[in-house]
């Protein structure tokens, strides 16, 4: 997507040259450089060796204990839980021969009393809503996508690190949420396990897997931002050595490869390298934000901030003379970022679909150079989340060294819905090749979170 061009400033009025100046700061401030990426690719390949080999670090770089293998053997019925925010679906998908022939679900929204009450209350809500799905008596194990940090103890164990995206229910952190779900499935005689814990990341990048077996990568561009890829076990220290001596000979014998699920969306959280470049209203949304002083990465890239973001910036815009006042605008959550994307989708001559959008939800009326500026903002606030994204994947293929051929599979809303973020990536990833040949394939991976469970649960009965 070509830039936005304004011509604020074109006036010699000290009003003029203020305006001029506020919308270059904002240029320079989201502007990231080829050389600023790279930069960004050494610390972050940096902490991604210290995830493997420690259990501290930004990056957690999380063993997933899901072994790849072949799924063209992989047959029968599974279920899947979808857990990745304020919704989530009960799934069951049919498999033939590798290929998904059928899949049904039912969704269910999570009351704000349960995201913020107690387990008990949580994981019972859960529990009913299953109960409700799932024919009675059914004896089955079930892969259960859980979408926030977890250091994951087995394949069907793991202990919630912190909560995300808005929960606060007590009595979960540091417990083992698989055990805490079937304690609930036990008190209504429900005959379920969980069979497979996974994040939304690992669920993406294995339901491309059972269709591309060039699939190496997941990421997730929504809501929240995360990315996982296929690992070889004898490259990760800190499992290593929780392995018998057979079982790292067998590693390295048979090159066993596993997914690490990265929880990259904390890169550079802890003042270690100062690598991303923060910018002022960055800090102000960290700042209100439930987890000040962590996920930053996350916070510059997903779906929740970008529009809270792209607000700070047009407050600023605001207070510089370059934009009128807004009603509501100093709000949080007053711009959001499906209307980043309604910005962005404007291709009208006179930008008149934001000029009825902002009468309409602002009561303010525009000029012409003012839709401009905020067209302007939302491309580079969304410029800079892409191309911190390509930066991530583009130094997680290096290290696996697959930059010749990988397919990246990735699920999100920013990724589906933001009018050439797929291009903003692809064009960051060709000029950090410098001309050098590349093949990285970025795929849209609809539904990896849910069906990608039920894909997990069957892997994991593959031989």
């Amino acid at each position: 997507m070509d830039q936005v061009l304004t011509h604020l400033g074109a006036g010699n009025t000290e009003a003029d040259l203020k305006a001029a100046q506020a919308m270059g700061d904002v240029r320079q401030w989201f502007h990231i450089s080829t050389s600023k990426m790279e930069q960004v690719q050494v610390y972050f390949v940096h902490e991604m060796m210290d995830g493997l080999d420690h259990t501290r670090g930004n990056i957690k770089m999380l063993p997933s204990f899901l072994e790849k293998k072949n799924t063209k053997n992989v047959n029968g019925d599974y279920y899947a839980l979808d857990l990745g925010g304020t919704n989530f679906r009960v799934i069951k998908i049919t498999i033939e021969k590798g290929n998904v022939v059928n899949k049904t679900s039912k969704a269910f929204k999570i009351p704000q009393e349960h995201m913020e009450g107690t387990e008990e209350g949580l994981f019972g809500f859960i529990a009913d809503a299953v109960d409700s799905v799932v024919p009675k008596g059914t004896v089955a194990g079930l892969g259960f996508t859980f979408s926030f940090p977890c250091a994951q103890l087995s394949i069907n164990s793991g202990t919630l690190l912190r909560w995300t995206k808005g929960f606060s229910t007590s009595g979960v952190e540091g417990q083992d949420i698989c055990r805490l779900l079937e304690k609930q499935f036990k008190k209504r005689n429900m005959k379920l396990h969980v069979s497979a814990l996974c994040n939304d990341t690992v669920g993406t990048l294995v339901t491309e897997y059972f269709k591309d077996q060039s699939s190496g990568i997941g990421v997730i561009l929504g809501t929240g931002a995360n990315a996982c890829y296929w690992e070889k076990v004898k490259n990760i220290p800190k499992y290593m050595k929780s392995l018998s001596m057979a079982e790292q000979q067998r590693m390295i014998d048979d090159d066993v490869e596993m997914v690490i699920n990265m929880e990259c969306g904390n890169f550079d959280s802890s003042d270690v390298s100062n690598a991303l470049p923060i910018t002022p209203f960055d800090d102000i949304v960290d700042k209100h934000s439930p987890n000040p002083g962590q996920q930053r990465l996350e916070k510059m890239l997903s779906g929740m901030y970008l529009g809270e973001i792209a607000r700070h910036v047009m407050l600023f815009l605001h207070n510089s003379g370059v934009l009128p006042a807004m009603q509501n605008m100093s709000d949080r959550g007053a711009f959001e970022t499906w209307q980043v994307s309604f910005a962005l989708g404007d291709s009208t001559a006179k930008l008149t679909n934001i000029e009825k959008h902002f009468v309409e939800k602002y009561n303010t009326t525009t000029t012409l150079k003012e839709r401009q500026a905020i067209k302007e903002v939302c491309f580079l606030v969304c410029e800079r989340s892409a191309r911190l994204a390509a930066a991530a994947i583009g130094i997680v293929a290096k290290k696996m060294g697959k930059e010749g051929d990988i397919t990246v599979s990735i699920d999100g809303s920013v990724f589906e819905k933001v009018p050439g973020y797929k291009g903003m990536i692809e064009y960051a990833l060709k000029k950090l090749s410098h001309g050098a040949p590349y093949d990285i394939r970025l795929v849209l991976t609809k539904d990896g979170s849910g069906v990608g469970a039920g894909l997990i649960s069957a892997l994991t009965s593959a031989t």
